[in-house]
């Protein structure tokens, strides 16, 4: 169904691509196609803005437009299917000096950190 609403628009001018907001689309509606960030599909786009936060480029803002509405279940869905760096699509990334945007640390279970926690 068609609804007015808040939904993020990516300036393609000024994205260099570098994946920062996919880290804070918690709905996996941005990815890295040809070396820019996409908006895959507007009613996965639940328009809060967080993924604005990890632009270095600010080339991301939230418009008003008439488009789908935004669709739980089809969030649900779509990540359940893909990884982040499905998200990311490195061939995009190939003969480019990137700083990569994610840094994982895992703790083991047996870890002091979690000794006498819930």
């Amino acid at each position: 169904m068609l609804v007015k609403r808040k939904i993020i628009e990516i300036d393609e001018n000024l994205c260099t691509g570098c994946g920062k907001c996919i880290l804070n689309c918690h709905e996996g509606a941005i990815e890295i196609i040809d070396g820019k960030a996409r908006l895959i599909s507007d009613n996965l786009c639940d328009g809060l803005g967080t993924c604005m936060g990890g632009c270095p480029e600010n080339a991301l803002k939230i418009i008003e437009k008439t488009t789908d509405d935004f669709d739980e279940e089809a969030v649900k869905k779509h990540l359940n299917k893909k990884s982040f760096c499905s998200s990311l699509n490195m061939s995009s990334f190939e003969d480019k000096n990137l700083n990569w945007p994610l840094k994982i640390s895992l703790v083991s279970p047996d870890s002091e950190m979690f000794h006498d926690k819930d």
